[in-house]
Order: C-alpha cells, then sequence, then structure tokens
C-alpha cells in the first residue's frame, strides 16, 4: 500500500491531509513509482490519471515536519521543504518500519524484519513470528520477503496455529491484495516486482480491466480493477501447481 486504501499500492512513507476542499497527497519518495510500489506501470498511470481527475493532488519528495494548529485543531501541515499547507484534517501514515529489536536483543536473527523459515520459526527453534515484522521465504517473489498485509498476518497466523496444535505446515500461500478509492476497486493476486512483460484484458477506458503480469513466461501476478471474478481465479490459479 495508497491507504487511502491501498494496501499493495501504500508507500513507505505517505501524509494526507485535506487542502481548502481538496485531497492533498503527500509523500517522501522522489517519484509516482515510489508512491505506486510494485504495481504495474500502467497502473501507476491509471491511477495517477484518476485522482488527478478527482481533484486529488499528489506531491513527492516532501514530508510533514509539523503541525500548526490553536490548540484545539489543526490548522496548517507544515512541509519539510517549507511549504505551508492549510489544513483543517491531516491524517499520517507511519509504522511501515519493522520494530525488531527486541529479537535483536534477544539474539534472534533479524534482516528486513525478524527472519524466520517456511514453518515461521525464527533461529531460536522455540519461538516463531508472524505478519509484518516477519521476513519469510516467500516462493512467489523467489527470496525472502516481509508482507503488511491483512492476508497475509491472518493466513500466517492460521499457518502457525496448525503447527503449534501438532500438524507441522509450511507457510505458502498465495499472496494478494486490495484497495477501495471512490468507485475503483482494485484487487492483486500474486507479485511481480520484475516482469518480462505484462498483457492487458479488456478495455481501461471502461474502467473494468485485468493486468496480467508473466516472467520467464509463467504468471506471477494479476491486477484487477473493479473485476472480482478475475480476480478470485487469478488467485486460485496461483495457488495451484499449473500456473500457466
Amino acid at each position: 500500500m495508497p491507504r487511502i486504501g491501498l494496501q499493495r499500492l501504500e508507500p513507505s512513507n505517505w501524509q494526507v491531509h485535506h487542502l481548502e476542499g481538496h485531497l492533498q497527497v503527500i509523500h517522501a519518495g522522489e517519484t509516482r513509482r515510489s508512491y505506486f510500489l510494485g504495481v504495474s506501470g500502467a497502473l501507476r498511470r491509471y491511477f495517477t490519471d484518476a485522482h488527478s481527475a478527482a481533484g486529488i493532488r499528489l506531491g513527492f519528495n516532501e514530508a510533514v515536519a509539523a503541525l500548526d494548529g490553536d490548540g484545539s485543531r489543526v490548522r496548517a501541515a507544515l512541509g519539510r521543504s517549507g511549504e505551508r499547507y492549510p489544513a483543517d484534517r491531516v491524517v499520517i501514515g507511519i509504522g511501515v518500519e519493522p520494530n525488531s529489536e527486541l529479537a535483536t536483543a534477544a539474539d534472534l536473527a533479524t534482516t528486513n524484519g525478524i527472519d524466520v523459515d517456511s514453518y515461521l520459526r525464527t533461529s531460536d527453534p522455540h519461538v516463531w513470528a508472524i505478519g509484518d515484522c516477519a521476513s519469510f521465504p516467500c516462493r512467489y517473489a523467489g527470496t525472502a520477503s516481509r508482507r503488511e498485509s491483512v492476508q497475509n498476518a491472518v493466513d500466517q497466523a492460521r499457518t502457525l496455529a496448525r503447527t503449534l496444535t501438532g500438524t507441522p505446515t509450511e507457510y505458502r500461500e498465495a499472496p494478494w491484495f486490495w484497495s477501495h478509492q471512490g468507485s475503483l476497486k482494485l484487487q492483486i493476486a500474486g507479485i511481480a516486482d520484475q516482469p518480462d512483460y505484462s498483457i492487458t484484458h479488456s478495455d481501461p477506458t471502461a474502467k473494468k480491466f485485468s493486468i496480467f503480469r508473466f516472467r520467464d513466461d509463467r504468471l506471477t501476478c494479476v491486477e484487477s480493477l473493479n473485476s472480482p471474478a478475475v480476480h478470485l481465479a487469478a488467485r486460485r490459479v496461483l495457488a495451484s501447481n499449473s500456473r500457466p
């Protein structure tokens, strides 16, 4: 994740504030690519245009340094650049860096979060870790990965519960994400950080389409806009061993 509702498109550090009846999004990254992280260029362009058409302003290479108000309510957000953004409401997205200090102090292996194996076990065989802080071997990403999503947290909890109740189970669930932005419902199945090519199905001008992304001629990710049936089918295909 944009949350504003995006799990997968959520930037690593963003602030939103209400500016004279318009929504302003401020992101510390330098480009929209850093804001819409991990999605296709076509989807980045589509959402950028949709936000602009709705009067939403996207600002990059900026961060909120302080809030100005009268003690009872905010009046403005003060940017790191010195810019003053009049505002009556401010929403700040924080918490995307894993707090692994306790794990480090306990001599657990930590890299990008707390390192776990496919059974979600840490370097101490009597300690497990799940959720946003856990860096696990992800077969869909092809490397160790940390996933900040509801699906990942819930499915890891279910997997670990089976292990702790006597049925050792590897975590192999296919990742999926979603975002609601006005009339646009984005759903993503799989991961495609570096795809070789993509195929778009349907007409993007109809606000209903899907982008199929491939790596080494294998389907790795499907991005669906207002197409829930395609999304559910993609999740089933990616979870199977017969991906095209």
